[in-house]
């Protein structure tokens, strides 16, 4: 069940990158995307990404869906940074070992 703006700890944002941009540029916010399989995180945190560098700022994603992430490895937490051209890993992290 969706949670109302008034219900919500956190600012609700719309789903376009520029609105959620121009959020981020104002207040130095992070931004959490999440939501069922196949809604559009992943091409809305490219477009946001897109929109970020293009105002000059850094843009970093964290990718934790360790069974189909957006980028990186499988089964790890991965660091990514936006060269323009998609997700560069900087870092990631395994989430389990297959060590006895």
């Amino acid at each position: 069940m969706p949670i109302a703006r008034s219900q919500s700890r956190w600012p609700l944002l719309g789903c376009s990158a520029p609105e959620i941009a121009a959020a981020v540029l104002g207040a130095y916010r992070r931004v959490l995307l999440f939501g069922p399989p196949g809604v559009g995180k992943s091409t809305l945190a490219a477009a946001l990404a897109t929109e970020l560098v293009g105002a000059g700022r850094a843009c970093r994603c964290l990718s934790a869906d360790p069974g189909s992430p957006a980028f990186g490895l499988p089964g790890a937490v991965s660091l990514g940074a936006w060269n323009g051209a998609g997700w560069r890993v900087t870092a990631f992290e395994a989430l389990c070992s297959l060590d006895g």
